[in-house]
């Protein structure tokens, strides 16, 4: 028996029509699938993109490293935002880099665990 998952394909060139009907599509894939496909995003160079990931992560661990979140590296400030490294023992076999607004850790809506 063959499994199928429907993947959501969101079409960003919708945002400027209908930005309302565009955040109950992200809001239903996210709540139902947990996944989604985003496709059409202005501005957008793949190729660019692909470098830039090849680039990062060809990195030495020293470098990486200094990026990592604060979880891997006492050292570092960056609580929620950073690298991501492979940990041994851990399921996931990974890299991973979150970038984005960095939250202050003393805000009480911030839960740094």
């Amino acid at each position: 028996m063959e499994n199928h998952l429907n993947l959501p394909v969101l079409n960003m060139a919708n945002i400027k029509p209908d930005e309302k009907a565009l955040s109950r599509q992200i809001i239903n894939a996210l709540e139902t699938v947990g996944f989604m496909y985003v496709d059409n995003i202005e501005g957008v160079d793949f190729v660019k993109l692909y470098q830039a990931c090849d680039w990062l992560f060809k990195q030495p661990m020293e470098v990486k490293d200094s990026i990592t979140r604060k979880l891997w590296n006492p050292n570092n400030k960056n609580m929620f935002r950073g690298f991501y490294p492979i940990v041994p023992g851990e399921p996931s076999h990974k890299e991973a880099f979150e970038f984005g607004r960095d939250c202050d850790p003393s805000d009480p809506e911030v839960d740094p665990s």
